[in-house]
């Protein structure tokens, strides 16, 4: 494999595409004090792009053959209800790194 072999597609372009690994980057950063805990779709939607729409995040998901990471800030993604339940499992399974742990010493 080299770089030729690496696509990059939009979320809401993933459907179109399978692959062996699967590299999700959830780009949108917010610090806490500006998150909402009881936020209305419009505006996750707007500060959470495609990362707030259930159907789009569970297609990324699965278009993975063999591996998925997904690098992110996990006090973002947890600011929606997707985002949560996916580092809540990730967490549970032993598969979560934080960034201050990592690289593994």
């Amino acid at each position: 494999a080299s770089l030729r072999d690496v696509r990059v597609v939009l979320l809401q372009d993933a459907a179109l595409v399978r692959a062996d690994v699967v590299l999700l980057s959830t780009v949108r950063s917010l610090p806490a004090s500006r998150q909402l805990t009881s936020a209305s779709g419009m505006w996750l939607a707007e500060h959470f792009g495609a990362l707030a729409d259930r159907r789009l995040v569970n297609v990324a998901l699965t278009r993975a053959r063999r591996a998925l990471c997904i690098i992110g800030n996990s006090e973002t993604l947890e600011a929606t209800s997707v985002g949560r339940q996916l580092t809540q499992y990730y967490k549970d399974t032993g598969c979560f790194v934080a960034a201050d742990v990592w690289p593994p010493r």
